[in-house]
C-alpha cells in the first residue's frame, strides 16, 4: 500500500502529532525528575555488583529514557513539518496550482512529503517507546533495593505492556 492513498494503517494518528511531542517532552522531564530523587535516597546507594549500586543503574536508564524522550520530541516535530494530511483542502489546492504553474510535478512531492512524514513518526514511535521499556527498567532498580519481587512484578508488567502496545 502507498503512503499517499490516505488508507494505511495508523491514519489517525496525525492529528495527535502535537499531543506526541508534548507527552515526549513531559516525560522527558519526570525521568529527570526521578534522577534527582534516586540520588536523595540513601538505600539506593546499597551496592548491585562491582562498586555499582542500585542509584548508578536507575539513573543510567532514566538517563537514557531522557534522552529518547526528547529525540521522540524532535522526531515528532519534523513530522510535522511533513504532515500533508493537515493542510485544509483549499491551501493543498493553492499549493497544487503554485507547483504546476512552475512545471513541478505536485504529486510526486505531496507523495514524498508523505513519506518523509511517516518516516519522522517511526522513529519517534521507536524512540518513544524504547524510552518507555528504559523507563520501566529504571523503575526495576528503584524499587529493587527495598523488594526485588515487587520490583520485578512492576518493571515487567510495565514492559510486558508496552511491549504488547509496540509490537
Amino acid at each position: 500500500m502507498s503512503v499517499d492513498d490516505g488508507k494505511r494503517a495508523g491514519y489517525n494518528w496525525r492529528s495527535v502529532l502535537a499531543d506526541f511531542a508534548t507527552t515526549s517532552g513531559v516525560l522527558a522531564g519526570f525521568t529527570i525528575t526521578m534522577v534527582v530523587f534516586i540520588l536523595g535516597w540513601s538505600v539506593a546507594n546499597t551496592p548491585l555488583f562491582y562498586g555499582i549500586t542500585w542509584a548508578n543503574m536507575g539513573v543510567l536508564l532514566n538517563g537514557i529514557a531522557s534522552a529518547l524522550f526528547i529525540a521522540a520530541l524532535e522526531f515528532f516535530l519534523g513530522s510535522k513539518e511533513f504532515d500533508m494530511w493537515a493542510l485544509p483542502e483549499q491551501y493543498e489546492r493553492y499549493l497544487r496550482e503554485g507547483f504546476e504553474r512552475e512545471g513541478k510535478d505536485w504529486s510526486s512531492i505531496r507523495k514524498n512529503n508523505l513519506a518523509k512524514c511517516s518516516q519522522h513518526e517511526n522513529r519517534g514511535r521507536k524512540c518513544y517507546n524504547l524510552a518507555v521499556i528504559m523507563m520501566f527498567l529504571a523503575v526495576f532498580f528503584v524499587i529493587g533495593p527495598y523488594n526485588t519481587y515487587i520490583a520485578t512484578l512492576v518493571s515487567g508488567l510495565g514492559i510486558a505492556l508496552e511491549a504488547y502496545q509496540w509490537l
